[in-house]
């Protein structure tokens, strides 16, 4: 016989007081008619509502994480005839006669014996009348004769209405067999098997003291009020007048010792065959709490609808992983909450439709993808940012504010510990942001208190020095103005029409639920900022796409799960922000140097690293007719594109064909170039006067010194004016020595030389021998360096071979014969991330000559490194400024560093670098200019208007200077 008492309960039981044994009596009544009545007691505060898309993930979390505990812990299935514990018991049984598999067949007539007790273990009493007996009742019959429903009605005990238990006993059997162990001839305890569960369900109730906080005032009564000082909490007796009964229709062959967890836990076994019972599932799973009643004294009776129904593996192992989650998670989880997510899970399944339903569950899951590589962007970004251009950073420490704000509200609501330790995680990823956007300075003269250390913040120099700080000032003084009156507004409102615990607990509630309902307003000062330049930032099209999916898919949750209307109105804030930015994408032209709230630009990162054969006047011309070709082929097409009509209304002026192209040839290095030789126009005077002008002249630059060197020993002198005056010419002419700029050559060709080829000299040697020329007086570019290869050839020297033989003759201090790790491709992009651009430039002039392939590539880089990052700054006032304004000018991509320029007010640096454009591009509009008498403001608008690549980033540029020099008139 088969006694299995089934308690799955939440809580423990509590203790009853001894009552009659037939206390209760059961009415079988037809009637659909139900009674209920609900205590007159004070609600405790509501919890805060979860994300609806978070319920289903949570769910689906849930099935993985028991899928894996399962298959972890499963003993293998592999049985060994000398185990006992698989073997009959019965001696009686040959071991050939064992059979495993369930004891009943499909199509067994089985007799259901229903009854409801206020004892925990089912006993038989031959008093107590079962509420039902359903005869006849075929196992594993699918038809709709195999359910049966009956509506039942009970009176109940004293003890039961005082917070007592109640349970409900199922026993089957086999057809034509009693239940009754005393009836030995017609009782067979082999085919007799029950389960038991409790009906009522315990739900705690937490008494909180609150009042009005204005009047004093409370509407609780004094027990309220005196439980709630004594920290009541009590457990209240709830009912639900559904119950389910199913059988398992399962004809597996079950061994004992083989059944994986928790499955092994509701299947029982016949000592004498082996063989299994049939699952007999008391389901209350489809019982939602918002349906559960309290039980009190004011009710006397309660009913209960039973069905009997048979069940199918798959989804009794959905119920059961369910009901065990409590056992997994631990106390991880308040048992309350619990509860409400998997209603709020069930009313979904029930009432929404099911194609809506699985659509649902589809995008939940690319809702979670996309949020995943959301913190992804944001991490990396964040991690790797150095400029602030274009950011708006006071949104950072108000999303700290929040992140806190919220931290501290799931603690005064006694949320479960998931929420809390996710909330605890979001604000450490927020306060982890703050040293990137400032520095903390320390203030040894000052102290809090006299003891504690005092510090000041300081925002990074790249953000202070754009116009970006300004705007952003902007858009938070006014977002003040809308923000403090409704704060205001909702915090009356608040003290006047709601009780609250404590004046702590109404500053949280009053900013919590105004950061709930008003947070889109959060998100305007980027929208400010995009007004003020009349500019957008660029924003990736697979950025757009996470951003408008995550838009609509809590859209589409608002709809599906149920929720009050505020919170429903609450999930479409995100759209107005998200339909601004489109109509602000279509009537402002896209700046793509802009950086975005994902932290990208528009530029590709293939602009970054040019390649190799992209250098100064080497590449082969081949190449440069099939990079011009395609240039020319895409300027076709585009342009054939804008010709017509229908798609030109599409195109803005602001952003025509003739912006785009010149973007596309900005963001890839045109080689027409390569027959002319840059270094002829390098040395030029004048190209060396507008060279030095441009790099300026910094005696604090010039001598300053790098980490990796040692400070000299500190000399004093008595000078007389004089000797002091002479000491600084001296100091001018070593820094005007520093500033020596490396030439500028092409790239060095191989050029060998057959000499001779001598056949007789074929195999005389097994390596290759080299010859140099170490006279003395000859330079050492000029020295004549051949070698005789092991087949006799006699030839002129490699460009390698040459490099090598002059430093081992004529060796340069700091130069090695192979070419260090730190110019590998890997080594010098994180050298470059660090901004050490000086370093790497000095490194490659001391390893290479100014003609080596590698040379140009590292410069190049390099260059290609600081344009992108705006770092020209870095190089101001070193022997590097003119060599990369020239690579600049060579290529026609000077927009970004004349935007530095005019930025930091350098508008006479703008025109050098104009006039070095001429100077280079000959047959440019530029060099129509008129440099002598033109405003320089003109010449700056007239380059914007006919040769710049990036003309919005100028137009603005310009506009700020030309505003901040009418306020400094203005201003005296």
């Amino acid at each position: 016989m088969s006694n299995t008492n089934e308690n799955q309960s939440e809580i423990d039981e509590v203790s009853n007081s001894p009552q009659p044994e037939n206390s209760i009596s059961s009415v079988s009544q037809q009637d659909d008619v139900q009674q209920r009545s609900t205590s007159n007691n004070h609600n405790p505060p509501t919890r805060q509502r979860q994300s609806p898309w978070t319920i289903i993930k949570s769910f689906l979390f849930r099935i993985l994480m028991i899928y894996l505990v399962t298959r972890f812990f499963r003993r293998p299935t592999t049985v060994h005839p000398t185990e006992n514990k698989t073997l009959p018991i019965n001696p009686a049984i040959s071991n050939s006669a064992y059979m495993p598999g369930s004891l009943y067949a499909t199509g067994d007539l089985l007799d259901i014996y229903i009854f409801i007790s206020e004892e925990q273990v089912y006993k038989y009493d031959p008093m107590r009348k079962p509420i039902w007996i359903l005869n006849h009742f075929h196992y594993g019959d699918w038809t709709s004769e195999g359910t049966h429903i009956k509506f039942n009605e009970f009176s109940i005990s004293e003890n039961v209405k005082n917070n007592g238990s109640i349970y409900l006993h199922v026993v089957v059997t086999k057809h034509g067999y009693s239940i009754d162990p005393n009836q030995r001839e017609s009782h067979s305890p082999q085919y007799t098997f029950w389960k038991s569960k409790r009906l009522n369900k315990y739900k705690k109730k937490v008494y909180k003291k609150t009042k009005n906080l204005l009047t004093g005032n409370t509407e609780q009564d004094e027990e309220y009020q005196k439980k709630a000082d004594d920290n009541v909490v009590e457990l209240l007796s709830h009912w639900h007048s559904n119950m389910t009964i199913n059988l398992l229709d399962d004809q597996s062959s079950w061994i004992k010792g083989s059944i994986p967890p928790p499955l092994d836990k509701y299947i029982d076994f016949d000592v004498y065959t082996g063989k299994f019972y049939p699952v007999l599932f008391l389901n209350d799973y489809w019982n939602l709490l918002a349906d559960y009643y309290p039980i009190n004294n004011t009710i006397d009776k309660l009913n209960l609808t039973i069905t009997v129904a048979p069940i199918q593996l798959w989804k009794w192992q959905m119920f059961i992983s369910q009901n065990m989650r409590q056992s997994w998670y631990g106390n991880l989880f308040n048992d309350e909450q619990n509860d409400e997510d998997q209603d709020a899970l069930k009313r979904a399944l029930v009432e929404t439709n099911p194609y809506l339903l699985a659509m649902t569950i589809i995008v939940s899951l690319i809702h979670t993808v996309f949020e995943i590589l959301a913190f992804k962007n944001d991490i990396q970004f964040w991690r790797t940012r150095k400029s602030l251009e274009g950011l708006s950073v006071r949104s950072v420490f108000l999303s700290i504010f929040q992140s806190f704000i919220v931290l501290l509200y799931v603690f005064d609501n006694e949320t479960n510990t998931m929420v809390r330790i996710s909330v605890f995680v979001g604000i450490i990823i927020e306060l982890w942001k703050v040293p990137k956007i400032v520095n903390f300075e320390y203030l040894p003269n000052e102290k809090w208190f006299g003891i504690i250390p005092k510090y000041k913040y300081v925002y990074k120099q790249s953000y202070k020095d754009t116009t970006t700080s300004d705007y952003d000032r902007m858009a938070f003084r006014y977002l003040s103005w809308l923000l403090f009156p409704l704060v205001v507004g909702y915090a009356c409102y608040l003290l006047m029409y709601h009780e609250q615990k404590s004046w702590y607990s109404f500053c949280l509630s009053t900013i919590y639920g105004f950061l709930l309902t008003f947070g889109f307003i959060m998100m305007t000062p980027q929208l400010f900022i995009n007004y003020k330049l009349k500019s957008v930032s660029h924003l990736p099209w697979r950025m757009m796409t996470y951003k408008a999916l995550n838009t609509f898919i809590d859209d589409l949750f608002a709809f599906v799960i149920k929720m009050p209307t505020m919170y429903r109105i609450g999930c479409f804030r995100d759209d107005i922000i998200f339909f601004i930015y489109l109509y602000q994408r279509y009537i402002y032209p896209v700046d793509r140097t802009r950086v975005n709230e994902f932290g990208t630009t528009g530029e590709t990162d293939s602009s970054i690293i040019p390649v190799d054969h992209e250098i100064l006047g080497t590449s082969q011309n081949s190449n440069s007719q099939i990079e011009q070709s395609r240039f020319n082929f895409i300027r076709q097409k585009l342009c054939t594109i804008y010709d017509n009509s229908m798609l030109r209304s599409l195109i803005r002026p602001s952003t025509c064909v003739r912006c785009l192209i010149n973007r596309i040839q900005y963001n890839s290095t045109s080689n027409n170039k390569s027959e002319i030789d840059p270094g002829n126009i390098f040395i030029r005077k004048d190209v060396q006067d507008l060279l030095i002008n441009i790099t300026g002249f910094d005696l604090s630059r010039i001598f300053h010194l790098r980490n990796n060197k040692n400070l000299d020993r500190i000399v004093y002198k008595y000078l007389t004016d004089k000797q002091l005056k002479e000491e600084q010419e001296k100091t001018i002419e070593r820094g005007r020595a520093k500033l020596q700029m490396p030439p500028v050559l092409p790239e060095a060709t191989e050029n060998v030389e057959i000499l001779e080829k001598d056949e007789m000299l074929s195999g005389f040697s097994s390596s290759k021998h080299l010859f140099m020329d170490i006279s003395l007086g000859i330079p050492i570019r000029d020295r004549l360096i051949v070698a005789r290869d092991v087949d006799g050839t006699l030839r002129t020297a490699t460009l390698d071979e040459k490099r090598r033989m002059r430093q081992i003759y004529f060796p340069i201090v700091g130069r090695e014969l192979i070419m260090p790790k730190t110019f590998e491709d890997k080594n010098l992009e994180k050298i470059l991330e660090r901004g050490d651009y000086e370093f790497i430039l000095d490194r490659a002039c001391t390893q290479f000559e100014p003609d080596d392939r590698d040379y140009i590539h590292v410069t190049h880089k390099t260059y290609e490194h600081i344009d992108q990052t705006n770092s020209f700054d870095v190089l101001r006032s070193t022997r590097h400024f003119g060599t990369m304004a020239f690579y600049f000018v060579w290529f026609k991509k000077i927009d970004r560093l004349m935007n530095d320029m005019i930025r930091r007010n350098l508008i006479n640096d703008a025109v050098s670098l104009l006039q070095l454009y001429a100077i280079v591009h000959p047959n440019s509009k530029v060099a129509e200019y008129n440099f002598n008498d033109a405003n320089p403001h003109d010449l700056i608008q007239a380059f914007i208007e006919n040769e710049a690549r990036i003309p919005d980033l100028l137009s603005e540029a310009l506009r700020q200077y030309v505003r901040k020099t009418q306020q400094a008139i203005a201003n005296g």
